[in-house]
Parts: structure tokens; sequence; C-alpha cells
């Protein structure tokens, strides 16, 4: 959930792309190489520290962190993968399940069709989709025709003309079916609780990064019903992580600022909750030894920092998720001595250790935006990879198994010979993905995209959205227990006006 600036591909594809990606000791040299960081709570109570080896290439790799929270949590200490406070000695060791089949038919039963055919959630010979269901309307229709135009049930416009960057780049739902939506508004971390009839709850705001033209704000529910997020705040010459978790009524538990070793550009992109309700945030900081690094951070439910690692030089993630077993998959970039941006994809355990690593590497740019896992430890990555002679972007996504191993890899333009990328996903538990981006329908004129795909990466159904004005793209998908899926994105206004954040729900 990336801000995509369309207007330039060498400057605007990706924020980071844009960013003072300093070389190696460029930046406020005066501070030390170890890389010493502060996390600062806005709210009372005791503080904790947490200290974690991580991958950085400068000095020992050695970072701090301090975290306050308003619960006054006890304090923890772990050092480069060691165990968390979460962790126990005697439980059992979490085991995913088999996965005996490359297309998730063993998966969890959906709604299936009676022996097989139209409603089994199988493509099967004769069949454009097969969604699981016989329910009409929902993309694809009960004698298995697509119904690709379907149209949302619920749509948002939030920001316009305003002189601001507005942006949706969050969405969830909770477990009673209520919607949370979360961007940049009116210059402001912005988070917004709606009911399942859409009727507005409550909003709250944080101050945004004072002069940002991109959104960095995300939004992930635990098992209460609490809400995590992430947004950017700060100044344009310092932009720093917020952190907070906040309780099914708006009313915020804790909230803490991260500002990385220098003080300059730190920027989170994405956020997820585990089983325990600990909550793991990814994103970037700089460096002055390593310039831009990846970071990940893992919280404790009660705002105790767990955990930090950062990786570098000029890395970044852009994406987390987790599996059932509490492990954490990243999708990241990485540049190579000999290649621009290359999409890099990692699995973590629950403690920070390092599982494995896979690399797509390619002459030219390449982003994985999105990562989700399914019930098998399964992870379907997406982005765009640059293609037409290095000219445009086109869809990217794959699999993986829980290993590590590649599976199906989806590679494609949209048709208009001009750039098309997914920029989220989500992925079911049995393995089903919906990966949202932007379409390019003519070369100068990109729509919001929904692309439903099945386990084993057949396309099942694709739904286009012309909000208004242009460029338009989603950042940020979600579906409810009940099969809905939310949507948040934005839109590029004519000069001199600026952009428009959306939101969307789509039926079943």
């Amino acid at each position: 959930m990336l801000r995509i600036r369309w207007s330039a591909l060498t400057c605007t594809w990706l924020v980071l792309a844009c960013r003072s990606d300093a070389p190696a000791g460029s930046g406020d040299t005066s501070s030390s190489g170890s890389g010493t960081a502060t996390v600062a709570s806005s709210s009372g109570g005791s503080s904790s520290a947490a200290t974690s080896v991580g991958t950085a290439d400068s000095g020992d790799g050695t970072t701090t962190a301090a975290s306050s929270s308003s619960t006054g949590g006890p304090s923890d200490t772990s050092t480069g993968g060691s165990s968390g406070s979460e962790s126990s000695t005697t439980a059992p060791a979490c085991v995913l399940p088999e996965d005996s089949s490359s297309s998730g038919s063993d998966a969890p039963p959906l709604d299936l069709g009676a022996d097989g055919g139209c409603g089994n959630a199988l493509l099967e010979p004769g069949e454009v989709c097969d969604d699981g269901n016989l329910v009409p309307g929902d993309g694809c229709e009960p004698d298995c025709t697509s119904s690709d135009d379907v149209p949302p049930e619920f749509v948002l416009t939030m920001g316009g003309p305003d002189g601001y960057a507005d942006c949706g780049t969050g969405v969830a739902f909770d477990s009673e079916g209520n919607l949370i939506v979360a961007g940049l508004v009116t210059g402001n971390v912005w988070i917004r609780k709606f009911d399942p009839a859409y009727q507005e709850l409550w909003t709250v705001t944080y101050p945004g990064a004072l002069g940002a033209n991109i959104s960095h704000n995300f939004v992930a529910v635990d098992s209460q019903d609490n809400i995590a997020f992430a947004g950017l705040v700060g100044t344009l010459d310092n932009y720093d992580w917020l952190v907070g978790l906040l309780d099914p009524d708006g009313g915020e538990v804790w909230s803490t600022v991260y500002d990385g070793p220098v003080m300059r550009g730190d920027f989170p992109h994405g956020i997820a909750v585990d089983s325990h309700d600990a909550i793991v945030v990814v994103g970037d900081r700089e460096n002055p030894m390593n310039g831009v690094e990846s970071a990940i951070m893992k919280f404790a439910n009660d705002g105790t920092l767990l955990w930090s690692d950062f990786s570098g030089p000029k890395e970044g993630a852009l994406s987390v998720d987790v599996d059932a077993c509490d492990s954490i998959l990243v999708s990241a970039f990485e540049y190579g001595k000999k290649t621009d941006a290359d999409i890099v994809v990692r699995k973590y355990d629950t403690d920070g250790g390092l599982l494995w690593k896979q690399v797509e590497s390619t002459p030219t740019t390449d982003w994985a935006t999105g990562i989700g896992v399914d019930a098998w430890g399964r992870s379907v990555a997406v982005g765009g990879v640059l293609g037409n002679g290095g000219v445009t972007f086109d869809f990217w996504a794959r699999q993986y198994d829980a290993a590590g191993n590649e599976g199906w890899t989806v590679y494609y333009d949209g048709g208009a010979n001009a750039s098309d990328n997914f920029l989220a996903v989500s992925v079911a538990a049995e393995g089903r993905s919906l990966a949202v981006g932007g379409h390019s329908v003519s070369s100068n004129h990109m729509v919001a995209v929904v692309v439903h795909f099945d386990a084993a990466g057949q396309l099942l159904w694709s739904r286009d959205l012309d909000l208004i004005g242009g460029p338009d793209a989603w950042h940020a998908v979600a579906r409810a227990d009940d099969g809905r899926i939310g949507v948040a994105g934005c839109s590029s206004l004519a000069f001199p006006n600026d952009d428009e954040a959306h939101f969307a729900v789509y039926p079943p």
C-alpha cells in the first residue's frame, strides 16, 4: 500500500524512488554507526526497551528502541531473534497443515455446489469463473459466467481540490462486519468506522506529516476488534512512524512515534496483527551508514516493543502479513549491484529470525507492494515489473509455498500497452487472492481494478472502477467474513487540484 505518483515513472511509481536514497555515508554523519533510534509514546506510563541485532551493514547492526505504553506494561528485552515476551518455552510447536493440493481444493470448505460443477470453487472446462457459491451479481453468476461489472454497494469520497494529496490506503473489517477505513485526508492521519449498514460510527484523526503528498496510513483488526494503525507524521524534512491501537469505540489505547537514527525520512508501509494480537509494522528508515534501510518492528498489544530488525543498504519493506503460526511474511525491495530495484520476499519466525528469502532479479525495476498468506502458509506477493522495453509496468503476482518454493506466477500487460500495477492483495484461507491496483484502459487513462484469482493463479474475474478524475488506483483491499470486499485508493484530479481519497465495498 504504497502511495503512487503516476505522472512520471522515473520518480513516481514508488515514493522511495523519489526520496533522497542517500549513498552510504550521506546524511547526518554525526549520528553513531550503531543506528540508535528512539520510540516516544504519546501516553503516560512505564517505559520499556528492546535491543535487536538486525542485518544492517552499518556498524555492528545493533538498534535500540525505547517505548512507553499507556497501560504501563512490563518491560521486555530481546536480541536478534531471541524469544519475545509472548513466547513460551513449554508451548507446543505450531505446525501448518500439509499442503497436499496446488489448487486449494482441500481447503476449509466453501459454500460449494452439490456434486461439483458450477459453484464448487474450481474453474472447470466451460466455466469462465467459479467463486464457490451460487449467488447472482457477485462477480460470478450462478451459471459460472462473469459479472465483472458488478458495482460497489458503498462508495465514499473524501478530500478533493483543497491542496492536499488525499488518498485511501487502509481498509479492514471487524468480527461484527463493521468497516474501518484509513488514509490521508486534508493532511491528517484519518481513521473512520462504519457499521454494516455503512452508517458512520466515529472518526479519529491525528495531525499528519506537514507537506506530505503521499499517504502511508494503514489499519488491522485484532481478536478483540481493537484497531491497530500506522501512519505518517512529522515534517517535510523529518517524517516519522505513528503506531498505535484504538479500542472498538475509537478511544486510544496507546500510540507511539518512531523517529529513525538521523531524523530524516522514515516511512511505514504496512501493518498486520498475529494470533496473540501482537502488531507487526514494516517500512523503511534512513540510516547515515546505509542510506535507506528495511525496517520491521513487532509490538505487544500493550505497546511494548518486542523486537525490531533493520537491513540495508538501499532496501525497504513494503507489505506484511502473518500465517497461522504467527510467522511473518514481508514483501520488500532491494537494489542490486547491477540491477535496479528487485522484488524480495522474506519469511521470519515469530521472534524475528529469518527463515527464508526469495529475490526476483531482473535488469529493470520491479516492485512487490503487497503480500498475503493462506491457511497452509502459502503466500502471494503482488506488484509490478517493468515491461514494454522498460517503458511501462505490467501486473505481477507469485505464489510461494510455506518453505519459500515458487508456485504459480502471473505476469501480463493489461492490454493498453501502458502501465498496470498491483498494489495490494488479500488472500483467503483456502488460497483465493484479491489483488488491487491500477489498470490502464488506454495510453492515458488508468482505472482502479480488483482482480480475483483462484488458489492456482487462474483468473476468476476482474472489476474496473473509473473514479472521479484520474489516473485511479486501489491501494488496499480486505474481505469481510460475509464475503464483502473493501477497497481504498485515490484519484488524481486535474491541475491545479490535487488528489481525492476513495473507498468502496463490493457485494460478496
